[in-house]
């Protein structure tokens, strides 16, 4: 049905019709509610105004008998004939005849603003029609003639008997039902209806609610019509009356169940915007029960389930507004913050600020949400979150930043209570400096895990800031360098008072912590958490007196000393417990600020030699061994990961200290224990790194490989990662020199089977390697030269990561965050890039076909998107690549179009989704007619009426715009240019085999 679009004349409501204009020639088909239409049929007061309305439109166009209506100022033209709204049900006017005479003269007396026409005013009204159309007039001008109009309207009723204003309200109201775009004096109008009817004068609270009544009765019965129109104005005046009524509104119940059981129908409306005005409408309709649970509410769990399956992402942020917050509904609610649309998430978390509130959260979820919508890439939805972190602040915690983090668990959710305080300070609801002043750490303080890491946040804020300001301070000149040089020496006193005044300070303030950990106590990870925060705030402190770093380094020797109790402990704090490792690094980042990073790692080495003949572990192998070995393992490899961030220097001199704890970890390869095997795997690979050199290449590159090819996951996943990072730093190449005899496609083909053969984490490190080495440059296209060696290019490692990327379950978090991030990164980082991934499409699409249409479907979806991302500014050249796609897809669809089975209509109309985004670049003419005649056939071959065809179409004419001459393509021309394509695409497909052969 075309587009309903009124003018103020239209909706000006003269005598409660409907008068139709010179836009009403292109008029459609009338309201279908035929029993409403037939009541007014019987009204006296219809026969009048049609005869108004009937002489009314006999005039010229543009002169009207209304009193100060408003003529449109829009000409008439070929477009707006097709949006002219239909007319008003016969009964109510009669329909409008407009000649090309009239409609010229309309042309001639419409002018570029809105004129006012003033006429004597219609003897056939009543004064109840007079005094409703001046107000449905006066009102659509501004919103500030509202209230009067109102005042107005509540007098008209008032002098009124029977039903004789509401039958000419409702006759004025008919217009407005037939409006569907929201032009904003329409929306005007509504909005006044609303405000009419929801009024309550003080005396006239009887006379409000019966009209309220009626109002609704009357909107239900075209709560079903045919017009989209209407549905959408219904459920849309329903809803702003519901919610803009008053708590003390008496209204009957069987109107609110005729309007629960009306706008529940409309919750499955063919029309998003009929259903997302449903949505609102229900909104205070649910029924908590007598427990107060919802749990038997209808209407709760309508909207239960359309958070689920609703596709139109509009209907769900409305779904998500209007649904309540109780026990029931939270989950649901917190599930949407991982909703695909911008918006949605960011009205989640406006729910979850406004409705739900963080003490009717549980700690995890809780932890999740700060996790999620902090981390959001999208600023809008991270606004959103740290709004309802600022909210939770002021709330429940009165301001006070510890009683927050007490909500959040610091020590099992660290990263999500960091965040939280970040946001809070970025956003300086948190003053960092009066906090420090506060807050100051002094040597004999006994601080909890929140106290410690607010600390710790406060010291990192106030370090970033100083130096930034400091830097501002350098490029700054007169009075701007004094203010940024004040602040910046601010900054630094407050940093120097949130810290221990002196490195023996620091040692004394851990020394209550440390003394826990050598007690007999349970739980140990408590002390451990605050330690680790202590010694984070000592990366920030001066160490330059012999004394404080003697003293540092005893904590950290006794700190290195504790031995892992085993996995089977409750607390797994060390990483030789199956801990994260976080406190080990703690350990690695404090003996680097204590001895330099060469030093530091020189000293990690020796103790992690200590501890292994302390242990004794290459001499027994008894009960917990293996923990101590993990535990040294680990050690090795921080003082590795040190000395690669100090750079040359460092390496050099860690590597004179290195071979005694080489051997260890060549010795643990062996070990029957995975977890063991992996932190050796590890501890070699950034051996490796350090090493820089082609022995250690050649002595570490197999191991790594053959661990990936045919170890536990664990192991795998942590030779996998190692492997990538070999090649991103010394290139494909001379990693692949390093295999003798290796399998077909090196070291990149062995990380390329993971991808395709393993599963959890493996594929994952090994499809963040590729996607690391593709992003980098490291891996060549097919259209560059080769390096030697290289047997894997960038269009074969991109097929197979954009088919895990949609073949993987939904699990696998890890891979699907990765490669989402990796394929948006990509295509926006050139041209270039997107002519690659041209050329890499269609093999995944022909080996997703073989896996299902689930499959299929998910990989056109992430292509097209991929496709479809703008490249960023400067890095655009002339050519995205899109042409030569369009010709391999074109040629795709139509070997495809051959088979008659719904896969393969289903392919077809996919394959069509992406050619409809491509944008064609052709250099010469020829080339732009021979895709032409290629999207021709494959037009002839589907259809035109098609949505496919809709999208092939599109593509067709962006190239036909390239087409200088008018000659087309002979049918042998075209035949050779299909047999050219096909070869192509073979080419790119090479043993995937042809789309649908069985068939």
């Amino acid at each position: 049905m075309p587009s309903t679009r009124a003018t103020r004349s239209q909706l000006s409501a003269s005598a409660g019709q409907l008068v139709p204009s010179s836009d009403d020639a292109a008029a459609g088909a009338p309201l279908s509610s035929s029993s409403a239409m037939n009541a007014l049929n019987a009204s006296s007061s219809k026969k009048t105004n049609a005869a108004a309305a009937a002489h009314a439109s006999s005039k010229p166009a543009g002169q009207t008998n209304k009193k100060n209506t408003k003529v449109s100022s829009k000409p008439l033209t070929q477009e707006n004939k097709q949006d002219a709204p239909p007319p008003p049900p016969p009964t109510l006017a009669k329909k409008s005849t407009t000649t090309k005479q009239q409609q010229q003269q309309t042309k001639t007396t419409t002018t570029t603003t809105t004129a006012t026409t003033t006429t004597k005013p219609n003897k056939s009204r009543t004064p109840v029609q007079t005094s409703v159309a001046s107000a449905f007039d006066a009102c659509q001008r501004s919103s500030a003639a509202h209230r009067k109009c109102a005042r107005m309207l509540v007098e008209a009723r008032d002098n009124c008997e029977g039903d004789a204003f509401f039958t000419a309200f409702a006759a004025a109201l008919h217009p407005v039902l037939l409006c569907y775009r929201r032009d904003p004096h329409i929306e005007r109008l509504v909005r006044f209806v609303v405000t009419f009817a929801t009024a309550r004068p003080e005396g006239h609270e009887e006379e409000a609610d019966a009209f309220v009544e009626n109002l609704l009765n009357f909107l239900l019965r075209y709560a079903t019509a045919t017009d989209r129109a209407v549905r959408f104005r219904v459920a849309q005046v329903v809803g702003d009356v519901l919610n803009s009524l008053s708590d003390d509104a008496s209204i009957d119940d069987d109107v609110w169940d005729a309007v629960q059981e009306g706008m529940l129908q409309r919750l499955s409306d063919k029309v998003p915007l009929v259903r997302a005005m449903a949505c609102r409408a229900l909104a205070r309709l649910q029924d908590g029960g007598d427990d107060g649970d919802f749990a038997d509410c209808q209407i709760t769990e309508a909207f239960l389930l359309m958070l689920r399956r609703e596709n139109n992402a509009s209907v769900r942020k409305m779904a998500l507004s209007s649904i309540v917050a109780c026990d029931a509904t939270v989950p649901a609610i917190v599930e949407r913050t991982r909703d695909d649309s911008d918006a949605v998430r960011r009205q989640a978390y406006a729910v979850l600020s406004e409705k739900v509130g963080v003490e009717n959260l549980t700690i995890a979820q809780r932890a999740a949400v700060l996790q999620r919508g902090l981390g959001d890439r999208t600023p809008t939805v991270k606004s959103a979150c740290a709004s309802m972190v600022k909210a939770w602040l002021n709330g429940p915690c009165d301001g006070d930043a510890l009683k927050l983090l007490s909500l959040l668990d610091v020590e099992t959710n660290e990263g999500a209570a960091a965040a939280a305080l970040r946001s809070l300070l970025s956003d300086s609801v948190l003053d960092a400096i009066a906090l420090a002043e506060q807050r100051p750490l002094k040597k004999d303080d006994v601080l909890t895990p929140e106290q410690a890491l607010l600390a710790r946040i406060i010291v990192e804020h106030l370090a970033s800031l100083t130096e930034k300001q400091s830097r501002e301070v350098a490029v700054s000149l007169g009075a701007v360098m004094e203010v940024a040089a004040a602040q910046s020496e601010r900054s630094l006193d407050a940093l120097e008072k949130a810290l221990p005044e002196s490195m023996a300070d620091l040692v004394k303030l851990c020394a209550g912590p440390a003394a826990k950990l050598s007690a007999t106590e349970d739980n140990k990870s408590a002390a451990r958490f605050v330690l680790r925060q202590l010694l984070a705030c000592g990366a920030h402190m001066e160490t330059s007196d012999g004394a404080s770093r003697e003293n540092a380094s005893k904590l950290l020797q006794s700190l290195l000393a504790e031995a892992p109790v085993g996995m089977a402990s409750g607390d797994a704090p060390l990483a030789g417990d199956g801990g994260d490792g976080n406190f080990e690094e703690a350990l690695a980042a404090f003996a680097a600020r204590v001895h330099g990073a060469a030093e530091g790692g020189v000293v990690l080495l020796e103790m992690a030699c200590k501890l292994a003949e302390e242990w004794k572990l290459e001499e027994e192998g008894g009960e917990g061994a293996h923990c101590c070995w993990v535990q040294v393992l680990t050690i090795i490899a921080l003082a590795a990961r040190i000395a690669c961030a100090g750079g040359a220097n460092a390496c050099a001199v860690t590597l004179q200290a290195i071979e005694p704890a080489l051997a260890l970890a060549r010795g643990a390869v062996s070990s029957e224990e995975p977890a063991v095997r992996a932190a050796a795997v590890r501890a070699l690979g950034l051996h490796a790194q350090m090493a820089s050199c082609r022995p250690a290449l050649v002595a570490t590159v197999p191991l790594l490989a053959k661990a990936v090819s045919a170890d536990d996951d664990k192991v795998a996943s942590a030779a996998a990662d190692a492997l990538g990072d070999l090649l991103l730093l010394f290139g494909v190449s001379a990693v692949d020199e390093a295999v003798e005899d290796g399998e077909d496609g090196g070291v990149v083909g062995v990380l390329a089977s993971c991808v395709d053969g393993r599963g959890g984490d493996v594929r994952a490190s090994a499809s963040t390697a590729l996607a690391k080495l593709v992003l980098c440059g490291r891996l060549r296209s097919a259209e560059e030269e080769q390096d030697s060696g290289v047997h894997a290019t960038a269009e074969h490692v991109l097929g197979g990561l954009l088919l895990a990327w949609t073949a993987s379950p939904e699990e696998e978090e890890r891979l699907q965050q990765t490669l989402t991030v990796f394929f948006d990164t990509y295509a926006q980082t050139g041209a270039a890039h997107h002519r690659v991934m041209g050329r890499a499409l269609l093999a995944p699409l022909r080996a997703a076909l073989r896996a299902g249409r689930k499959t299929t479907t998910a990989m056109l979806k992430c292509a097209r998107g991929v496709l479809v991302t703008p490249v960023a500014e400067g890095m655009v050249d002339s050519d995205l690549g899109h042409s030569a796609l369009g010709r391999m897809l074109l040629a795709e669809a139509l070997s495809a179009s051959a088979s008659k089975t719904s896969d393969a209509k289903a392919y077809v109309t996919g394959v069509s989704a992406i050619i409809g985004v491509l944008e064609p670049h052709f250099s010469e003419s020829r080339e732009a007619r021979e895709v032409v005649a290629m999207a021709d056939s494959l037009l002839a071959k589907m259809g035109r009426a098609t949505h496919a065809a809709k999208n092939v179409r599109t593509f067709r004419d962006a190239c036909a715009a390239a087409v200088v001459d008018e000659e087309g393509l002979t049918e042998e021309d075209l035949a050779i240019v299909l047999s050219q394509a096909e070869k192509v695409v073979e080419a790119h497909v090479e043993d995937v085999g042809a789309p649908f052969e069985e068939q």
